[in-house]
């Protein structure tokens, strides 16, 4: 009778054990989901005919008068060193007038002239993608950043909608940090969604706070980073 006592109190303790150590399992996968949370933020703009949602740790900034005649609507940054920018060209149709393709002949392009503008120029990849539901090609490449030292690496991606209109989504980063940043900006092109632009004007979610209207990029017309200056005082 006493060895059947004690096998019972084995057994009670053994399952208390193995109830517990679920727990505290489950308790880890738990914690571990609501750390990687990310909220995320939607950007809405009807002129220019696109919807996507972004990681509410990127944070909006100021575009200055040459990028948005450039047709840039849109930029971020994820920290000091890392740039998101969208920009918009219309009228690419009378590329056809060169043969092939709109998306085509801008790639030609790119291989024509980005190895001039940027310094040390080198291509580490480019395939066709699909974003938004339009054909595209992806990019990839280093540079030499202006520090001349820095070595920065870009994510360019190019769609082209209706034959005429093309949309251009790049990511720059140092080279040292862009793997383990560039999955932010994979992410963000599987949201998008593109509709006929209208001119109504836009919204987004995002209130831009003082501390985000102080960061200041400076880039040109291809989004090459010039220069960061942060004159926050929040």
């Amino acid at each position: 009778m006493r060895k059947k006592f004690e096998l019972f109190v084995l057994i009670i303790l053994l399952i208390i054990l193995v109830g517990a150590l679920a727990y505290s399992q489950y308790g880890e996968r738990l914690s571990k989901q609501n750390s990687s949370f990310v909220a995320m933020i939607e950007y809405a703009n009807a002129e220019q005919g696109i919807k996507f949602n972004y990681p509410s740790f990127f944070k909006t900034t100021l575009i200055g008068d040459e990028a948005k005649k450039a047709g840039t609507f849109f930029r971020a940054t994820r920290d000091q060193t890392s740039l998101l920018s969208i920009r918009r060209e219309t009228g690419l149709g009378v590329l056809k007038m060169t043969g092939g393709t709109v998306l085509d002949t801008l790639q030609k392009n790119l291989d024509r002239q980005y190895p001039k503008q940027y310094p040390d120029f080198k291509k580490q990849l480019l395939e066709d993608v699909i974003v938004g539901a339009e054909k595209g090609f992806k990019i990839e490449f280093t540079y030499t950043g202006n520090d001349k030292i820095t070595t920065m690496r870009e994510q360019l991606v190019v769609i082209v909608v209706r034959d005429s209109d093309g949309y251009f989504f790049s990511f720059q980063s140092p080279a040292t940090d862009y793997p383990s940043k560039v999955s932010d900006f994979d992410e963000i092109l599987k949201t998008i969604i593109l509709t006929d632009p209208i001119k109504i004007g836009f919204s987004h979610t995002d209130p831009i706070s003082s501390h985000v209207v102080t960061d200041s990029w400076e880039v040109d017309q291809e989004g090459v980073i010039k220069s960061y200056k942060n004159n926050s005082c929040g």
